[in-house]
């Protein structure tokens, strides 16, 4: 059963996305209920959330949240190890 098939509340996101930090760069997976995540281009939507990540993970000097009032950034943290502390992962 697919939850954005079944959902009153389907229409929530207009789009669903995963940055993943890959070899100084950012790898681009975007929600399709069909394919589930799946790779790919960086549009002119989401460009200014790639540049504050970037930024982020570079330890520059950012603003402080994402660069559009309709954009929301929830880090994903991955424990390195079950008694260690978390890493940040996609």
């Amino acid at each position: 059963m697919n939850w954005s098939a079944q959902s009153p509340n389907a229409k929530l996101f207009l789009s669903v996305a995963l940055a993943i930090p890959e070899r100084g760069n950012l790898q681009f997976k975007l929600w399709s209920p069909a394919r589930r995540f799946a790779p790919a281009e960086w549009t002119t939507a989401w460009e200014g959330m790639r540049t504050h990540i970037l930024s982020r993970l570079r330890g520059e000097r950012h603003t402080p949240g994402p660069p559009n009032d309709w954009l929301m950034e929830i880090p994903r943290f991955v424990r390195a190890d079950p008694m260690g502390a978390g890493a940040l992962g996609e």
